[in-house]
């Protein structure tokens, strides 16, 4: 049996800038994100700046495609393509694709992100299907 991928986006609620990736395991990967970004060490400079600005309660993480065949893959690339991510003004993508709007996201699931807080509990982790 093949891998199927998701797609998520990473929201800043105060300026409503966009990351969306794509991961096998979506618990590990949005884990990984944010222990970055409490760490001062994500690799995309924006994000990690705006995290430090506005702090973990401004973010949301949301689930916008699941169950995605390899051969889909680039589905990706459609999504920071529609919501323009690509655009230092709408999200935190890097690479050079551009567009001249910004889309309403399209959101199939909200994650909860309490995960991430330290007054956590193990029961608000996201779970993988």
């Amino acid at each position: 049996m093949s891998k199927t991928y998701s797609i998520y986006a990473i929201r800043c609620k105060s300026n409503n800038k966009l990351y969306i990736g794509r991961t096998t395991n979506l618990k590990q990967r949005v884990n990984n994100h944010f222990d970055n970004l409490k760490g001062n060490s994500h690799k995309i400079l924006d994000l990690q700046e705006d995290f430090n600005k506005y702090g973990i309660d401004n973010f949301e993480v949301y689930l916008l495609e699941e169950n995605i065949d390899y051969t889909e893959r680039k589905k990706e690339y459609d999504y920071m393509r529609e919501y323009n991510t690509f655009s230092k003004e709408y999200g935190y993508n890097q690479g050079d694709l551009k567009s001249s709007q910004k889309k309403e996201i399209k959101i199939i699931k909200e994650l909860p992100i309490n995960v991430y807080k330290s007054n956590c509990s193990k029961n608000q982790e996201i779970k993988e299907e």
